[in-house]
């Protein structure tokens, strides 16, 4: 199945090739998706100078920053659908358990 964008056909009709390899600029990792955003020029210098300083592109460091942001959001969800189960349990413990617990923990050497 072949995935190129008008761009890449273009570039693929007129590049020049070796042993039947395309040679000519990298129009990024991926040909699935790519995308523009707008960022504050302050935040583009600390990610370019951060980028730079990993040894990664900025794509790369942009795509790792989001994935990290959406596996945050990914947590919150986890954390807010186990409070809703169990939110309607009550937290406290047994009394015996508790009973048991005091006890045991009365003979422990701290």
């Amino acid at each position: 199945m072949d995935f190129q964008t008008p761009a890449n056909r273009l570039q693929s009709s007129v590049a020049p090739t070796i042993c039947g390899l395309e040679v000519g600029y990298n129009y990024g990792y991926t040909v699935i998706m790519k995308t523009a955003i707008s960022i504050p020029d302050a935040t583009f210098k600390k990610a370019d100078q951060l980028a730079r300083r990993v040894g990664m592109s900025r794509s790369e460091l942009y795509a790792k920053a989001v994935e990290t942001f959406v596996e945050a959001y990914d947590h919150e969800k986890t954390i807010e659908t186990l409070n809703r189960i169990y939110g309607t349990e009550s937290s406290e413990l047994d009394p015996v358990l508790a009973s048991l617990q005091t006890t045991a923990f009365s003979t422990e050497d701290w």
